[in-house]
C-alpha cells in the first residue's frame, strides 16, 4: 500500500494525463482541419501518449494495491483556435503544468522515503522535459 498522499496525487495525475490527451485530440483535429497533416499526426501521437501514462498511473495504484478513484469532470474536449500557434502556446502551457504536478508528487514521494513512487515518476519528469523542449521549439518556429 502506497501512502495516502502519494496515492491520492497519482489518482488526479491520472484525471491530468486523461485531460492533456483529449486537448491533444482537439489540436490534432485543429490541425487537420486546417491541412497541417503533419502537425496533425504529431498531436495525435501525444494523444495517445497521454493515454498511455494515464494506464501506467492506473497500473503502478493498482500494482500498489490501490484503488483507482480519479475525478473525471475536468475532463472536456471545446478548446477553439484561432491561430496557428495558438495549440502550441496552449500546449507548452499543459506541459508545464503537467511538470508542475509530476515534480510535485516526485518531491513528495522523495520526502517521505517513497523511493519506488520517486523511481517512477523520474520517467515522466525526463518525458515531459524532452516534451516541454519541443513544444517550445515548435512554438518559435511558429511566431
Amino acid at each position: 500500500m502506497l501512502n495516502k498522499m502519494i496515492a491520492k496525487k497519482l489518482n488526479l495525475q491520472i484525471s491530468r494525463e486523461f485531460q492533456s490527451s483529449y486537448l491533444y485530440l482537439d489540436i490534432s483535429n485543429y490541425y487537420k482541419s486546417v491541412g497541417l497533416s503533419g502537425f496533425a499526426v504529431l498531436f495525435n501521437i501525444q494523444f495517445q501518449q497521454g493515454l498511455e501514462h494515464a494506464r501506467l498511473f492506473i497500473t503502478y495504484l493498482l500494482e500498489h494495491g490501490e484503488k483507482i478513484d480519479f475525478d473525471n469532470r475536468e475532463i472536456k474536449s471545446d478548446k477553439h483556435f484561432s491561430n496557428f500557434a495558438e495549440p502550441m502556446e496552449i500546449s507548452l502551457q499543459n506541459e508545464h503544468r503537467n511538470n508542475f504536478f509530476i515534480n510535485e508528487i516526485y518531491n513528495t514521494a522523495k520526502n517521505i522515503n517513497d523511493y519506488d513512487t520517486a523511481l517512477f515518476i523520474s520517467d515522466f519528469i525526463n518525458n515531459n522535459q524532452q516534451e516541454k523542449i519541443g513544444f517550445e521549439n515548435f512554438l518559435a518556429v511558429a511566431r
